[in-house]
């Protein structure tokens, strides 16, 4: 289709289905991240690099998704999510992804997670309690198996992490906990934190410890870029010396 015609199209066809102008829609950010956090790390990496991401607690493949954007633009990766219901919309819409049903902590065996309507809940059954009690009416009880990052990876042979994304409602720190930090040590982390004072949070002061540094905030995420990429502006070609 020539590209008059392609631009007419759009221009029809843009304000019917998102309610924005073809201009409005070209002038913005797109983001299918909760608090735009997928636009904050687009920034950290050169637009013409096709990275390796891992996403734990992966939840939606598009909805609410911290990785959705780049595997658009041509970055593969890692799912990981206890919910088995998500291995079948990894597989229909980002099937160049890998998808692998786990919960992640510091050690091995099973756990029991509360599965709710309202899937954004979901959490290991200890922490039910924490659920709002209208969403808690429609509550399933599913094992699963847990095991280390660490574990994972080397069981999946993944060799250089560009991008670890963690939102694991409230485990985020034990995930953390469980890599491997010798041998895979992201570029850039994306990571829940809902403690008040966030930049003294344990998350925090843990991945001070091993060697991150505070980037950006946005809503209940911290992202984090490691030092040695920063100082050296990395050893791959992704890294984009924009990052101070």
């Amino acid at each position: 289709m020539a590209n008059p015609i392609k631009r007419a199209f759009r221009k029809l066809l843009t304000p019917l289905l998102w309610d924005y102008t073809s201009a409005e829609f070209q002038c913005g950010s797109l983001t299918f991240s909760q608090f735009g956090e997928d636009v904050m790390m687009r920034y950290l990496f050169d637009n013409d690099y096709r990275g390796f991401y891992v996403d734990v607690g992966a939840f939606h493949p598009m909805h609410l998704s911290n990785t959705y954007a780049l595997y658009r633009q041509g970055w593969r990766g890692m799912a990981i999510d206890a919910n088995p219901d998500c291995g079948e919309l990894y597989a229909r819409f980002r099937p160049k992804d890998k998808f692998i049903h786990s919960a992640v902590g510091t050690e091995s065996g099973t756990v029991e997670m509360a599965m709710f309507k309202e899937a954004t809940f979901n959490c290991t059954a200890d922490q039910i309690d924490q659920v709002p009690e209208d969403v808690r009416q429609h509550l399933r009880l599913v094992k699963t198996n847990i095991q280390p990052l660490s574990e994972i990876f080397a069981a999946e042979k993944v060799g250089k992490v560009d991008l670890l994304s963690v939102d694991c409602e409230g485990n985020d720190l034990k995930v953390l906990q469980s890599n491997d930090w010798g041998r895979w040590k992201p570029s850039v982390i994306c990571v829940e934190d809902h403690e008040d004072d966030w930049q003294e949070s344990e998350i925090t002061l843990y991945l001070v410890s091993q060697g991150y540094r505070l980037r950006y905030r946005s809503g209940f995420s911290s992202i984090f870029v490691a030092e040695a990429a920063q100082s050296a502006k990395h050893e791959s070609r992704g890294w984009s010396g924009s990052v101070s």
